[in-house]
């Protein structure tokens, strides 16, 4: 990582944005929100319209609890049919992972990448409003990558950038105890989607016989080496019959 110029506008706390893949006011990608709360040093990442029942979480320290605590699972007391039928069948604990964070020095530490594909922007766009920040589209044979970080309290002025690719801040702000946080991007050539880990891939998600065809946006979640958690954000082609 290299140092950046300071950017202006800091976000006033409590930091809340939304953001997407898109342009003229649509979205091509899923939207998501990342947020702070706003007594505690934590914060939150959650793509429409799962912010509910979905997210990942993280816990800085502070003085009652001195440990880092990172999770991404549905939420307890999250409603609706899959997670009441997860938690009648004794599964919802079994949602939950965690991740270390990408130590990134001085800066602190690199939380989550989201991976939008050009192969995966949907195609039939969402039409948003003027509160989600719509990032260019990844173009053919690109993939966008966003990132988040928490920095430490004492990280230099500016923010983390790629060694190996232009990077663009899309916003900043600060937690409850004045952690930096940035949210950034950036393209580079094509990520391969992960498969999914172990021989019992679970599948989240409606079932209802009124979905004939089209496409839905998901997300998968994966472990990356350096510690940090990649969330591909991909496109689902319904066909006739197929949802079994």
């Amino acid at each position: 990582m290299v140092a950046s110029p300071e950017a202006p506008n800091s976000v006033a706390r409590p930091f809340e944005v939304r953001f997407a893949a898109g342009e003229q006011s649509q979205a091509l990608s899923g939207v998501w929100r990342v947020w702070c709360a706003k007594k505690k040093p934590d914060l939150f990442i959650a793509e429409r319209p799962l912010g509910g029942e979905v997210k990942a979480s993280i816990h800085c320290p502070r003085p009652d609890r001195p440990t880092w605590k990172r999770h991404h699972r549905f939420d307890r007391e999250a409603r609706g049919s899959v997670a009441d039928d997860l938690r009648s069948a004794g599964h919802l604990a079994k949602t939950e992972h965690t991740w270390l964070g990408a130590d990134c020095g001085l800066w602190g530490t690199l939380e989550w990448r989201i991976f939008i594909l050009n192969t995966e922007l949907s195609r039939a766009p969402l039409a948003v409003s003027t509160k989600v920040r719509l990032v260019p589209p990844p173009k053919s044979n690109e993939s966008l990558v966003i990132t988040i970080y928490v920095g430490k309290h004492d990280a230099p002025k500016g923010y983390p950038q790629a060694s190996d690719a232009k990077t663009f801040l899309l916003e900043q702000g600060r937690l409850s105890d004045d952690r930096p946080v940035w949210i950034t991007y950036c393209y580079v050539p094509p990520v391969p989607i992960p498969p999914p880990a172990g021989p019992h891939a679970q599948l989240f998600g409606s079932q209802s016989p009124g979905l004939a065809t089209g496409e839905l946006r998901c997300s998968l979640y994966a472990p990356n080496s350096d510690g940090s958690l990649a969330i591909f954000d991909i496109r689902a082609e319904i066909e006739e019959c197929a949802l079994k």
